[in-house]
């Protein structure tokens, strides 16, 4: 796939990452932060200091994660402090749940949010909702993902966790989104930590046992113009 220096500027440019909360609403197989979610969230007067000291630093992207960040019942107001600390980028990592209600969606985005990256780990309900534990996720999700690409306004892209699950799967899925208008995905291998090894007899794999389906996609991302990222796979 050819190179793009935009989205490769864009990849390589520090960011600053925070945490706001300990809480998430899915209950992912795979989740290797399990152990840290105790249900707490981060006082909104520690994320300012967060986000001030970020500038004093240098930084001009942020982004927000958690747990699960939306769930953060000041998520609107950490937008626009944010943006009034002078960060010019401002993301957040999402299962997408929150985004299934239009005027909240809207509100993020005249706070100041300026890209969101879903976590969607199945193109259909039986195989998303059974990764999150949590009946009903897909459909709230993919409605979220629907108003945040419609609103024309965000950059949208996507976290997709490959597991034994949904490893074969994989082609579906990327076409499955790209016809949604989804053109940036991060294709994360599952690491064995937190729930990931709790249930690694379900979800690890090897993945030089899986080439051909890893190749499809990597082919097919090529085929659609899409830009796929791979994280945590080991060297071939």
């Amino acid at each position: 796939m050819p190179s793009d220096p935009l989205r490769e500027t864009a990849a390589t440019t520090p960011r600053l990452w925070m945490r706001l909360t300990r809480r998430c609403n899915n209950h992912c197989l795979f989740c290797h932060d399990a152990p840290a979610q105790n249900g707490d969230i981060i006082p909104l007067k520690e994320i300012r200091r967060q986000l001030k000291k970020g500038r004093r630093q240098g930084y001009r992207r942020v982004v927000l994660s958690g747990g699960e960040a939306t769930l953060h019942p000041d998520f609107l107001e950490i937008i626009a402090s944010a943006r009034r600390a002078g960060f010019d980028h401002i993301q957040t990592i999402s299962n997408g749940r929150m985004f299934a209600y239009k005027d909240y969606l809207t509100a993020a985005i005249q706070a100041g949010l300026k890209e969101i990256t879903f976590s969607m780990h199945g193109h259909n309900a039986r195989l998303h909702d059974a990764l999150t534990r949590s009946p009903g996720s897909f459909r709230q999700a993919l409605a979220g993902l629907k108003n945040a690409v419609q609103s024309e306004r965000l950059i949208v892209s996507m976290d997709i966790v490959i597991n034994r699950l949904n490893i074969r799967h994989l082609k579906n899925m990327i076409v499955f989104f790209y016809r949604l208008g989804i053109r940036e995905f991060d294709l994360l291998n599952i690491i064995p930590f937190g729930e990931a090894w709790t249930h690694r007899q379900k979800l690890m794999y090897d993945p030089s046992k899986t080439l051909r389906e890893l190749r499809q996609a990597l082919d097919l991302g090529e085929k659609l113009s899409v830009c796929l990222w791979t994280n945590r796979f080991p060297p071939s």
